[in-house]
Protein backbone atom coordinates (compact mmCIF):
# COMPACT_ATOMS: atom_id res chain seq x y z
CA UNK A 1 0.00 0.00 0.00
CA UNK A 2 1.29 3.46 -0.83
CA UNK A 3 0.08 6.98 -1.03
CA UNK A 4 -0.56 9.62 -3.65
CA UNK A 5 0.03 13.23 -2.80
CA UNK A 6 -1.32 16.21 -4.65
CA UNK A 7 0.45 19.57 -4.63
CA UNK A 8 -1.46 22.81 -4.57
CA UNK A 9 -2.54 25.81 -2.53
CA UNK A 10 -5.99 25.63 -1.02
CA UNK A 11 -8.01 28.17 0.88
CA UNK A 12 -11.15 27.72 2.90
CA UNK A 13 -12.39 27.59 6.45
CA UNK A 14 -14.29 25.03 8.48
CA UNK A 15 -14.09 21.26 8.34
CA UNK A 16 -13.09 19.12 5.42
CA UNK A 17 -15.74 17.10 3.62
CA UNK A 18 -15.35 14.65 0.78
CA UNK A 19 -13.62 11.37 0.10
CA UNK A 20 -10.99 10.00 2.44
CA UNK A 21 -9.91 10.97 5.91
CA UNK A 22 -8.31 14.31 6.91
CA UNK A 23 -5.80 14.30 9.78
CA UNK A 24 -4.62 17.56 11.38
CA UNK A 25 -1.32 16.92 13.18
CA UNK A 26 -1.51 20.37 14.83
CA UNK A 27 0.09 23.78 14.22
CA UNK A 28 3.43 22.73 15.75
CA UNK A 29 3.88 19.64 13.55
CA UNK A 30 7.37 19.98 11.96
CA UNK A 31 6.16 18.29 8.75
CA UNK A 32 2.87 17.11 7.30
CA UNK A 33 0.53 19.37 9.28
CA UNK A 34 -2.43 18.06 7.24
CA UNK A 35 -2.65 14.61 5.72
CA UNK A 36 -5.63 13.63 3.57
CA UNK A 37 -5.70 9.94 2.68
CA UNK A 38 -8.09 9.40 -0.23
CA UNK A 39 -7.84 5.62 -0.50
CA UNK A 40 -6.15 2.95 -2.58
CA UNK A 41 -5.25 2.92 -6.26
CA UNK A 42 -3.81 0.07 -8.31
CA UNK A 43 -0.57 0.53 -10.29
CA UNK A 44 -1.03 -2.90 -11.87
CA UNK A 45 -4.18 -1.93 -13.77
CA UNK A 46 -4.70 0.89 -16.27
CA UNK A 47 -7.63 3.14 -15.40
CA UNK A 48 -8.91 6.30 -13.73
CA UNK A 49 -9.87 6.88 -10.09
CA UNK A 50 -11.63 10.10 -9.03
CA UNK A 51 -11.80 11.52 -5.51
CA UNK A 52 -13.86 14.54 -4.35
CA UNK A 53 -12.72 17.18 -1.87
CA UNK A 54 -14.36 20.25 -0.32
CA UNK A 55 -13.35 22.79 2.30
CA UNK A 56 -9.62 22.08 2.48
CA UNK A 57 -7.29 23.99 4.85
CA UNK A 58 -5.57 27.13 3.46
CA UNK A 59 -2.10 25.62 2.98
CA UNK A 60 0.19 24.36 0.22
CA UNK A 61 0.22 20.60 -0.31
CA UNK A 62 2.77 18.33 -2.02
CA UNK A 63 1.98 15.89 -4.80
CA UNK A 64 3.16 12.33 -5.29
CA UNK A 65 2.76 8.69 -4.33
CA UNK A 66 4.01 7.42 -0.98
CA UNK A 67 4.87 3.75 -0.59
CA UNK A 68 5.04 2.34 2.97
CA UNK A 69 8.40 0.60 2.81
CA UNK A 70 12.07 1.61 3.13
CA UNK A 71 13.64 3.37 0.12
CA UNK A 72 15.95 0.45 -0.64
CA UNK A 73 12.94 -1.84 -1.12
CA UNK A 74 11.61 0.09 -4.12
CA UNK A 75 11.16 -2.29 -7.05
CA UNK A 76 11.97 -1.14 -10.57
CA UNK A 77 8.76 -2.58 -12.04
CA UNK A 78 6.65 -0.17 -9.95
CA UNK A 79 8.71 2.76 -11.22
CA UNK A 80 7.82 1.77 -14.81
CA UNK A 81 4.16 2.70 -14.31
CA UNK A 82 3.16 5.89 -16.14
CA UNK A 83 0.64 7.90 -14.17
CA UNK A 84 -1.20 11.19 -14.39
CA UNK A 85 -2.47 13.25 -11.46
CA UNK A 86 -4.95 16.07 -12.01
CA UNK A 87 -6.87 18.43 -9.78
CA UNK A 88 -10.07 19.80 -11.30
CA UNK A 89 -11.90 22.84 -9.95
CA UNK A 90 -15.65 23.07 -9.39
CA UNK A 91 -16.14 23.92 -13.08
CA UNK A 92 -14.25 20.82 -14.24
CA UNK A 93 -11.22 22.84 -15.39
CA UNK A 94 -7.72 21.48 -14.72
CA UNK A 95 -6.20 23.52 -11.88
CA UNK A 96 -3.06 21.35 -11.48
CA UNK A 97 -1.59 18.36 -13.27
CA UNK A 98 1.51 16.19 -13.46
CA UNK A 99 2.24 13.03 -15.39
CA UNK A 100 5.01 10.68 -16.43
CA UNK A 101 6.78 7.45 -15.49
CA UNK A 102 7.24 7.09 -11.73
CA UNK A 103 10.98 6.56 -12.33
CA UNK A 104 11.15 10.23 -13.44
CA UNK A 105 9.38 11.57 -10.34
CA UNK A 106 11.37 12.97 -7.40
CA UNK A 107 11.81 10.32 -4.68
CA UNK A 108 12.24 11.19 -1.03
CA UNK A 109 11.60 10.07 2.53
CA UNK A 110 11.50 11.53 6.02
CA UNK A 111 14.22 10.43 8.40
CA UNK A 112 11.69 9.03 10.91
CA UNK A 113 9.59 7.20 8.31
CA UNK A 114 9.47 3.84 6.56
CA UNK A 115 7.56 5.53 3.75
CA UNK A 116 9.18 6.54 0.46
CA UNK A 117 7.40 9.11 -1.70
CA UNK A 118 7.50 9.75 -5.44
CA UNK A 119 6.76 13.48 -5.72
CA UNK A 120 5.47 15.12 -8.91
CA UNK A 121 8.32 15.58 -11.39
CA UNK A 122 8.08 19.39 -11.50
CA UNK A 123 8.47 20.98 -8.05
CA UNK A 124 7.47 24.43 -9.37
CA UNK A 125 3.95 23.40 -10.43
CA UNK A 126 1.40 25.16 -8.23
CA UNK A 127 -2.32 25.47 -7.75
CA UNK A 128 -4.28 28.72 -7.56
CA UNK A 129 -6.06 29.60 -4.34
CA UNK A 130 -9.52 28.04 -4.60
CA UNK A 131 -12.75 29.66 -3.54
CA UNK A 132 -14.08 29.00 -0.08
CA UNK A 133 -16.50 26.05 0.04
CA UNK A 134 -15.55 25.02 -3.51
CA UNK A 135 -15.48 21.38 -4.53
CA UNK A 136 -12.44 19.85 -6.24
CA UNK A 137 -11.61 16.48 -7.71
CA UNK A 138 -8.33 14.59 -7.69
CA UNK A 139 -7.99 12.28 -10.65
CA UNK A 140 -5.38 9.54 -10.51
CA UNK A 141 -4.88 7.71 -13.78
CA UNK A 142 -2.62 4.78 -14.59
CA UNK A 143 -1.75 5.36 -18.25
CA UNK A 144 0.64 2.40 -18.49
CA UNK A 145 0.55 -0.18 -15.70
CA UNK A 146 3.63 -1.41 -13.89
CA UNK A 147 5.32 -4.62 -14.95
CA UNK A 148 4.88 -6.51 -11.69
CA UNK A 149 2.36 -8.95 -10.30
CA UNK A 150 2.54 -7.04 -7.03
CA UNK A 151 -0.37 -6.59 -4.68
CA UNK A 152 0.98 -3.14 -3.84
CA UNK A 153 -1.89 -0.63 -3.68
CA UNK A 154 -0.75 2.98 -3.31
CA UNK A 155 -3.36 5.35 -1.95
CA UNK A 156 -4.10 8.93 -2.91
CA UNK A 157 -2.89 11.32 -0.26
CA UNK A 158 -2.48 15.07 0.11
CA UNK A 159 0.18 16.27 2.56
CA UNK A 160 1.00 19.79 3.67
CA UNK A 161 4.14 21.22 5.24
CA UNK A 162 4.56 21.91 8.93
CA UNK A 163 5.61 24.67 11.32
CA UNK A 164 8.30 26.98 10.01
Amino acid sequence: MGTILSGFLVGCSGGYSGDGRMIDNGPLAPTERYVLNLGEVNLGRSGLSTFRMKNLPPVKFSCGIAFPFPPGARQKSWAEAIIALRILDDKGQIAWQASGPLKDWRWGTRRDSTEVTAFAPDPTVGFCLPKEQSTYQVQFEVLTKDGSDSNLRPSNELKSGGAK
